[in-house]
């Protein structure tokens, strides 16, 4: 295997790993309810797989989790007004599926058929479309003041 084939293994491999972040972080949800760090951690957990996926030309195992990630944001952004029940997290528990199984068919060599990854991802992701809408530039506002907060409190504990 060469270096290049090496490296599109590792990711895969790596991204196993995203997706128990991810799973952890969404399992429960219902009713424990949403723990922002976790949130947090699952949404980068996202943002990575969708990068590396990206870089290693896994278009589809990019595509989708750009799609989960901005689910994941909105749920952040929202939390507070946003009813979370047993639907909304086997949905989102669905979308990591489907990473898993993407990512699984690549590692054996072969790529998701376009007819398939159509069927899974607006399964999965036209009633998350329904129930949260698009994430919007408000949503984005929310969580650049969420981290910009949680900034300042670091800042202000150390310098305390």
């Amino acid at each position: 295997m060469d270096a290049e084939a090496q490296a599109r293994q590792d990711f895969l491999e790596e991204a196993v790993e995203y997706c128990d972040q991810l799973e952890l972080a969404l399992l429960g949800v219902a009713d424990n309810g949403v723990d922002l760090q976790q949130l947090d951690a699952a949404a980068r957990a996202a943002h990575s797989i969708k990068g590396g996926a990206a870089m290693m030309g896994f278009n589809p195992l990019s595509r989708t989790a750009h799609s989960l990630e901005d689910y994941l944001k909105i749920l952040q952004a929202r939390c507070q007004q946003l009813e979370i029940d047993t639907q909304l997290e086997t949905l989102l528990l669905q979308g990591v599926d489907c990473l898993r199984e993407i990512g699984e068919q690549y590692r054996q060599g072969n790529s998701p058929q376009q007819e398939w990854l159509d069927h899974q991802t607006h399964q999965i992701f036209d009633p998350l479309q329904e129930r949260l809408g698009e994430l919007t530039e408000a949503d984005e506002t929310a969580l650049l003041s969420n981290e910009e907060q949680s900034d300042l409190l670091i800042y202000c504990l150390a310098a305390g």
